[in-house]
């Protein structure tokens, strides 16, 4: 005689059932992120001198340099040491 247990299938993860989250493809109208680090680094700076002058962390300086975030206190800073204009290193935001 065969019995039937009642067996719970297994839960599938949600990120199985999920469609993947795709960002919208990123526009740089400025400088790119790497001649903005090579600037600094031109200019004798890092992102490093830049967050300990800010008071602020490192990550924080490379979210504006990679376009991720914005700050305009932390653009400045930056745009003072390589000697640009805010509008030269990122026209979509500072105008």
């Amino acid at each position: 005689m065969h019995t039937t247990m009642n067996v719970k299938p297994k839960s599938i993860p949600k990120s199985i059932n999920r469609p993947a989250r795709r960002k919208a493809p990123q526009t740089h109208t400025g400088w790119h992120p790497e001649d903005i680090k090579a600037a600094l680094k031109k200019a004798g700076s890092s992102q490093v001198d830049i967050a300990r002058q800010l008071g602020c962390c490192t990550s924080a300086i490379a979210h504006i340099v990679c376009g991720r975030e914005t700050s305009r206190r932390i653009a400045e800073a930056i745009a003072v040491k390589i000697g640009q204009p805010l509008a030269e290193l990122w026209p979509d935001r500072y105008d």
